[in-house]
């Protein structure tokens, strides 16, 4: 069955040089954008689920692979390295942590540097109730 959902868009930028659009709405249905409109337009049905952007501007997904969901940002190289030899609760507790930030800020997509075999072991374990996480390869 189809995942559809609703992104309500401030401002939308489409990356292909146009003119900034505003109050427009996104309809994805399995990861994939399959309607893009204006808000006056969009579809009222109590089953899809909105996210409120409103107050944002949704521009192209920027990759940076140099983000770690499982070490720690500090420039201390002892933080780091305490980070990388944690035990299995703490990376588990960073892995939340660094997921809820990226939520808190509209990150809907990240590229992680992180080995995939322990993304998926951890989330797992600790996945989130209503999250829409999804580690692939």
């Amino acid at each position: 069955m189809a995942r559809t959902r609703i992104i309500v868009a401030g401002s939308f930028i489409d990356g292909s040089g146009a003119e900034v659009r505003r109050n427009v709405f996104l309809k994805v249905t399995d990861t994939m954008i399959t309607a893009i409109g204006s808000v006056a337009d969009l579809p009222r049905h109590d089953a899809i689920a909105i996210d409120d952007f409103s107050h944002c501007t949704i521009v192209p997904a920027l990759v940076d692979c140099s983000v770690s969901l499982l070490r720690s940002p500090s420039v201390d190289s002892a933080v780091q390295l305490a980070t990388d030899k944690a035990d299995f609760a703490k990376k588990a507790a960073i892995l939340v942590q660094h997921i809820r930030y990226c939520h808190a800020h509209g990150v809907q997509g990240v590229a992680a540097g992180d080995d995939l075999a322990v993304l998926e072991g951890l989330y797992s374990e600790v996945g989130e109730q209503g999250r829409i996480i999804e580690v692939r390869s």
